[in-house]
């Protein structure tokens, strides 16, 4: 009559090196799961599952519901730490001097990438309710990050804060249809300099059948948020239509990419 966790089910602790609990956690509540129930409806009318459910889009009810989206930003949060090493190991940011991350939810990307470049300057850009939590998480005690970062609030469909060389938006853009999409990239146009760099980071849909990751991602954003996952080709279109010209894609080994964009 003993029993003792598997090695499999140590991934639920919230003490285990790489927990997936906070992830499990998201995928498993009622409010997430019911969205998928919802998918013929999406089909039907367009409208994200959250709409049909509790009559508003999910950002708009997870900033009114503190508990759902207590584990929304904890799934997130863990999601990041579990890409952070790839992005700094696949991509050099060391050119840049300030480094803006925007809905960038907790920071945990922007502190990592902080802590690696120590001369780096950071601007997290958020939500009120989210940048409220994000000053509370340890990691912005180590090495002094929290002096050389400022925390901004505000809505990214409004404006972006200027200032700095390079904007980052990851798994942003997939959150949204083309028309909001496009709103958000101008509004960070607008707060950049000609030459200045913007870092979309996302899965890229490939132009094949084959299996892939992002697919699944694909029906998630639509079931969720009304967003979807792009191709390279569309998201060359969205950046030439907002004032950025497409340099380059990085793959990384998290199997998203780096789109990078120059403001022109």
């Amino acid at each position: 009559r003993r029993f003792e966790v598997t090695a499999l089910g140590k991934y639920l602790q919230t003490d285990f090196p790489g927990s997936m609990r906070p992830w499990v956690r998201f995928v498993g509540s009622e409010w997430h799961w019911n969205f998928w129930g919802k998918l013929i409806d999406i089909v039907k009318t367009g409208k994200s599952a959250c709409e049909h459910c509790y009559g508003e889009r999910i950002f708009e009810w997870l900033d009114k519901n503190p508990e759902p989206r207590e584990i929304f930003n904890a799934a997130m949060s863990s999601r990041t730490e579990m890409a952070n090493q790839a992005i700094i190991s696949g991509y050099d940011f060391s050119p840049f001097g300030t480094l803006a991350d925007i809905g960038g939810g907790h920071g945990g990307l922007l502190a990592a990438i902080l802590k690696a470049n120590p001369s780096m300057r950071g601007i997290l850009f958020e939500l009120p309710n989210t940048l409220e939590g994000a000053s509370k998480e340890a990691f912005w005690n180590d090495d002094g990050l929290l002096h050389r970062c400022d925390f901004v609030s505000g809505d990214f469909f409004e404006s972006i804060p200027p200032g700095a060389d390079a904007y980052i938006l990851k798994t942003t853009i997939h959150d949204w249809q083309d028309p909001e999409a496009v709103q958000i990239l101008r509004n960070c146009r607008r707060a950049m300099g000609k030459g200045k760099m913007i870092l979309i980071m996302e899965m890229i849909i490939p132009d094949n059948n084959q299996p892939f990751h992002g697919k699944l991602l694909d029906l998630e954003m639509m079931a969720m948020t009304g967003g979807c996952e792009r191709t390279v080709k569309e998201y060359k279109a969205i950046l030439d239509t907002t004032g950025f010209k497409l340099c380059r894609i990085v793959p990384l080994a998290s199997m998203n990419s780096i789109i990078e964009g120059v403001a022109v």
